[in-house]
C-alpha cells in the first residue's frame, strides 16, 4: 500500500469515539484522517435521552452534529469501507477506494448487532424494536417487554430490563438456552401492530402481546483486519487496551464498542478523548 501523504493519525470509525478522538487530535494541531462507512450502531436510532445535552435526538442527529464539528475544524472524513490494515514502522490502511498511511492509528469501528430473520422486523425498529436496553428500556417501564437473544449479551440486557418492568418475556427463537428464568423457545414468524409493535407471532400460531422487543443476538465481528495484525483480544472478543486506549501494538489505540465496558455514547466519547491525549503525547515525544 503506497500513498503520498503520511498523516499523524488515521481514525477508523465515524461514531462518537472516532470523531471525538479526531476532534481532540486536530485541536492539538495534528493531521488527522477519519474513515468509516457510517456511524455504526448509533445510525438509525430514533430517540436518545440518556446522553448529556440530548433529549429526543436521533442517532443521526448526534452523528451529523459531530460530522459538522469535525468538518468545521478541517478534519477529512472519508465514507469508505476498510478492507485491510498492515503495520510496519507505520500504519497502512486500504479501503475500497484508496490507500492511506499514518504514524498512529485509532480504532473505533464498533461492533454491529446481529439481526434475526423475523418478518417485519425493520418495520418496527424505533417503534418498539430496540437493540439497546440501556438506551431505550426506560421508555417501556412497567410495560410488557420481550427480550430475544443468547449468551452474555442477553444476560446483560435482562439485568437492565428486569429493573424496569416485572413483565419481561425471554425468547430464544427456537434455540435451546440455559437461562436463569423461564424462556419461550418457540420460533418467531413475524411482528404485528398498527403503527407501533403490539404482538410477536410465532410459527406455531401463538402470539405474545408486548410493547417492546429488545434484541440481544450477539455482536458482529467488524475488525477482522485489526486482529490480523496481532492485536490482543479478551474472552469476549474485545480489543485489550490500557487506561488510555493503547493496545499491545505501541502506536495503535482503540475505543468505543471495540473495547470492554458499557456500550454507550458517553463512554465512547470518553474513550476518544483519552486516546487522543495519549496519541498526542506519543507524537510529541517523536517530534
Amino acid at each position: 500500500m503506497k500513498t503520498n501523504e503520511i498523516y499523524d493519525t488515521i481514525v477508523l470509525g465515524l461514531g462518537p469515539a472516532g470523531i471525538s478522538a479526531a476532534i481532540y487530535l486536530k485541536r492539538f494541531n495534528h493531521s488527522v484522517l477519519a474513515i468509516g462507512l457510517d456511524g455504526g450502531s448509533l445510525k438509525g436510532l430514533h430517540h436518545i435521552d440518556n446522553y448529556y445535552g440530548s433529549f429526543h435526538l436521533s442517532g443521526d442527529d448526534i452523528l451529523n452534529n459531530g460530522y459538522a464539528q469535525a468538518k468545521a475544524l478541517g478534519i477529512e472524513l472519508k465514507f469508505e469501507e476498510v478492507v485491510d490494515i498492515e503495520v510496519d514502522s507505520i500504519v497502512h490502511v486500504k479501503t475500497n477506494l484508496g490507500n492511506y498511511e499514518a504514524k498512529t492509528l485509532f480504532l473505533a469501528l464498533g461492533l454491529g448487532r446481529k439481526k434475526p430473520n423475523i418478518g417485519r422486523l425493520k418495520d418496527y425498529e424505533g417503534k418498539g424494536v430496540s437493540y439497546c436496553a440501556t438506551c431505550d428500556g426506560f421508555l417501556y417501564r412497567n410495560r410488557p417487554i420481550a427480550l430475544l437473544g443468547e449468551g452474555k449479551l442477553m444476560e446483560e440486557e435482562y439485568d437492565v430490563l428486569s429493573h424496569i418492568s416485572d413483565k419481561v418475556y425471554v425468547l430464544t427463537n427456537g434455540k435451546k438456552v440455559d437461562f436463569k428464568v423461564k424462556v419461550n423457545e418457540n420460533e418467531i414468524d413475524h411482528l404485528e401492530g398498527e403503527e407501533y409493535l403490539e404482538r410477536i407471532v410465532f410459527k406455531n400460531g401463538e402470539s405474545l402481546h408486548v410493547d417492546a422487543l429488545f434484541i440481544a443476538n450477539g455482536l458482529l465481528d467488524t475488525f477482522k483486519s485489526a486482529k490480523k495484525i496481532g492485536l490482543a483480544v479478551n474472552e469476549s472478543d474485545e480489543l485489550i487496551v490500557d487506561e488510555n486506549g493503547k493496545t499491545n501494538v505501541p502506536f495503535i489505540f482503540a475505543g468505543g464498542d471495540m473495547i470492554s465496558g458499557v456500550k454507550q455514547i458517553a463512554k465512547a466519547v470518553d474513550d476518544g478523548m483519552k486516546a487522543a491525549y495519549a496519541i498526542h503525547k506519543l507524537l510529541s515525544s517523536k517530534s
